[in-house]
């Protein structure tokens, strides 16, 4: 990812540098105008902590910005045509693994609710949220070069992703306290998407990624 950066931002006019590090470790100087994150919170067992690096990093006047997702928001964001939504995707126990994940590894993929509260708590200023106004919209009367791209990019994020052996799968959930009939339904819902979801399918999908900035001023 960062020789990808460097191809990018190779001839453009801004100074750059990119470090390989541990993020839970690295220490910058305060000098940066804008500190952003994009799907990365969400790997963190601890993110307030990271978010405090970023604001240490920050001039006074600059700005934070974070991308992060709530995933659950974004499972209900599907319309298959042809299914309700609930035969593809199952809402209720999906809620319950991600808590339960978060509150065991602290890494949450519904931290994107939880920022501007945490933002609050490290004392930065008019902090504000918004949603990504992004909507996915496959369907069969796209251009074909247009519709294999987003088909592509689609699948690449686990959309209608075909789900591990029946066995192996049901045992999974059932270890993080998921009862047998609980993962079963799960494990036909993920199935049933995987095999009608194609590239001719109408698949409307709003990932509703939240967006929070806010503002430092340093004591």
């Amino acid at each position: 990812m960062i020789d990808k950066a460097k191809e990018y931002f190779h001839n453009l006019p801004f100074e750059t540098e990119f470090i390989l590090a541990d993020t839970t470790e690295i220490e910058l100087e305060r000098k940066y105008d804008i500190a952003v994150c994009h799907a990365f919170l969400l790997h963190m067992s601890q993110p307030k902590r990271m978010l405090q690096a970023m604001v240490n990093s920050i001039v006074n006047g600059g700005k934070i910005i974070c991308f992060e997702p709530h995933w659950i928001s974004g499972m209900s964001s599907y319309e298959l045509e042809g299914y309700n939504q609930s035969q593809v995707v199952p809402l209720g126990i999906l809620q319950r693994l991600f808590e339960d994940s978060a509150n065991k590894s602290g890494e949450n993929g519904n931290i994107g609710v939880k920022v501007p509260q945490y933002l609050l708590e490290l004392g930065v200023e008019n902090i504000e949220c918004r949603v990504s106004d992004k909507v996915n919209f496959l369907h069969p009367d796209m251009n074909q070069q247009d519709k294999q791209k987003l088909f592509n990019s689609l699948k690449e994020d686990g959309v209608g992703g075909e789900p591990a052996s029946k066995e192996q799968f049901i045992e999974s959930l059932y270890k993080r306290g998921v009862t047998v009939n609980e993962a079963q339904e799960q494990f036909v819902a993920e199935m049933l998407f995987s095999q009608v979801f194609n590239i001719d399918s109408s698949l409307i999908y709003a990932p509703s990624m939240k967006i929070t900035f806010g503002e430092i001023n340093a004591k």
